[in-house]
């Protein structure tokens, strides 16, 4: 029997929101991977930039999505066929052996 996380239910559900009326927007694709990928303001602040001196920052949406690995026809589009499969790589965590598995 095959059995879906309820992670994996909740992440369709998100990604299928984002395409629907007025919250499918750039912003609210852009909100959806830096969440599920835990990324930082920190991180953030390298795509924020300036065009000329005393010019508002822009968002580089295209760097974004480049250095992401995702495909920039479901960011600007939303075409859910283009959405990266599955979550971000999560750090390894190495096993704890318990006193039956010790070698």
């Amino acid at each position: 029997m095959n059995h879906v996380s309820q992670e994996a239910i909740a992440r369709g559900i998100r990604i299928r929101q984002t395409q629907e009326g007025a919250r499918a927007t750039m912003e609210a694709r852009v909100a959806l991977i830096v969440a599920e990928r835990g990324l930082t303001a920190k991180q953030l602040a390298k795509y924020w930039v300036r065009r000329r001196k005393n010019c508002k920052p822009r968002f580089d949406y295209w760097r974004f999505a480049e250095d992401q690995g995702i495909s920039p026809d479901w960011l600007f589009e939303g075409d859910i066929r283009a959405h990266p499969r599955g979550t971000a790589p999560r750090p390894h965590q190495p096993r704890r052996l318990t006193d039956g598995d010790a070698a």
